[in-house]
């Protein structure tokens, strides 16, 4: 019994998953049931050896210490509720409650910050007030009182933060803070110190935000009628400012490789739209279903991608970036909508194309890349790209790892200016790198060369299983005679 309960141990330490990681809970459960079988084994054969009063005695003190943990704290959560009604108010985490993450993957939630502040909230608001905290759940664990975090449009099970709560908490947005029914802000000196100048601004004014309790380095304040009327236009970079901006008939796309938990936020802050494609829900397990259509022969007007998808690919169809975040980007395909921020920054490597030389259909090549920094990067290679394909053929093209042809990377992720010299046959589907002696060696390939079409030439850097960023270098179209035309930086470079 104590093996195995080893054996689960182990098991729940080392098999942890992206997807979950703190997804152990039934191994260390049997690690646990195992260790309790193997105690009352050992406690068994020394009970027998016992006699008279001592052998109930000691029974008595098992029982007990066995059923305690089981009993103790539902048959007081019921005295609370008999003697002062059902309220979450009663499963308070109390002062020991720590931050992180316990050893085996349960969650202890944060402290309060200031029990003055949540006895107040206790005494003086109402059982259903909702109140905004930088630690929302902490904050409904110690006082019982609803935070809002979640998302409005569909019910979920894991507390999961909606953009609703990420408007309010980040800019104190008067459209955010009434859509969440919010009636107290509980603002920690720290948090309050980030707050960008016209969110901290706002709750400064005293016409605006009441301060109702000060303790330390924790307040709160009360959600004055005149702040929930202003109209100012919302923050650039909010999901509000985003949901404003587009109009109901909307097309939106959502490209499969974005982080599942932000596309689910931005479908929410676009549901008034009409959103296609695809969205795992595996980390929030909505209640109720989320409205996303599957594409088709449609042609979206804005497409959502994750940040690391290369603006450089998306701008192949015209596609232009109207609103960011550090987790996606939103680009407008024929779309006559402004911009509501600039752009999001250039990478800051580069590659770049020298010393072209044609032969019949095959090109020589100069690849030089220049890398700042050896960080988020993990390994470099070729792909190709079908250049006259819509933006989600493409974006998927570039998911699903190797696209219409693929070569193996000669790059280390490292920092500095790296330079090969290549030959490349797309006729064959081949590129070769040659070595200082002059002779060539074929890279590793998938070995299927493009059919007729136009193509790009690619080098994507790579970030594990994700794209970090993609360098189109060269255009060529294969034609229907079996001949192949080159294009670089817009220039023809060979044809027949």
């Amino acid at each position: 019994m104590a093996g195995a309960s080893a054996g689960f141990v182990l098991a729940a330490l080392i098999v942890q998953y992206d997807a979950a990681e703190h997804d152990v809970v039934r191994l260390d459960g049997h690690a646990r049931i195992f260790a309790l079988l193997a105690l009352l084994l050992a406690a068994g054969g020394r009970l027998a050896s016992l006699r008279g009063r001592r052998r109930i005695a000691a029974a008595a003190l098992i029982a007990a210490l066995v059923t305690w943990p089981t009993v103790a704290g539902p048959v007081h959560k019921v005295g609370l509720a008999v003697g002062r009604g059902v309220e979450i108010g009663n499963a308070r985490a109390g002062a020991g409650a720590e931050a992180g993450w316990h050893l085996f993957g349960r969650e202890r939630l944060v402290p309060f910050g200031s029990e003055v502040v949540s006895d107040w909230i206790i005494a003086h608001t109402a059982p259903n007030a909702r109140i905004l905290s930088p630690h929302p759940q902490a904050m409904t664990a110690n006082t019982g009182r609803p935070n809002a975090s979640g998302h409005l449009a569909f019910v979920h099970l894991f507390a999961v933060r909606g953009p609703e709560f990420s408007d309010a908490i980040t800019y104190l947005d008067p459209a955010a803070l009434r859509r969440l029914d919010i009636a107290f802000v509980h603002a920690p000196d720290d948090w309050a110190a980030n707050l960008p100048h016209r969110a901290a601004t706002r709750l400064a004014n005293p016409e605006l935000f009441e301060l109702v309790v000060r303790d330390e380095s924790d307040a709160l304040y009360r959600v004055l009628p005149a702040l929930l009327k202003v109209n100012a236009g919302p923050a650039a970079g909010s999901f509000e400012a985003l949901r404003q901006a587009v109009p109901a008939e909307t097309d939106v796309y959502l490209s499969r490789e974005t982080e599942p938990l932000a596309a689910i936020r931005v479908a929410s802050a676009l549901a008034h739209t009409r959103v296609m494609g695809e969205v795992s829900t595996a980390n929030l397990h909505p209640l109720t279903g989320l409205d996303v259509e599957p594409i088709a022969d449609q042609t979206p007007e804005l497409v959502v991608a994750a940040t690391h998808v290369p603006a450089s690919v998306l701008a192949a169809p015209s596609a232009r970036p109207i609103w960011w975040n550090n987790q996606v980007v939103v680009y407008a395909v024929g779309a006559d909508l402004v911009p509501l921020m600039p752009p999001p920054a250039a990478p800051q490597q580069r590659a770049v194309l020298e010393d072209v030389v044609i032969h019949n259909d095959l090109i020589d090549f100069s690849a030089t890349f220049v890398n700042p920094t050896s960080e988020h990067w993990t390994s470099q290679d070729w792909v190709v790209l079908d250049a006259e394909a819509s933006l989600w053929e493409l974006l998927w093209s570039l998911e699903s790892g190797r696209g219409t042809a693929w070569f193996g990377g000669q790059i280390d992720p490292k920092p500095g200016t790296t330079t090969f010299d290549y030959r490349f046959d797309a006729t064959a589907g081949q590129l070769a790198i040659r070595s200082a002696d002059g002779s060539l060696a074929r890279v590793p390939s998938s070995g299927n060369g493009p059919s007729s079409g136009t193509w790009l030439l690619t080098m994507r850097i790579r970030d594990n299983h994700r794209v970090a960023h993609l360098f189109p270098l060269l255009t060529f179209e294969t034609l229907p005679d079996g001949s192949v035309r080159y294009e670089a930086g817009g220039v023809i470079l060979s044809s027949h």
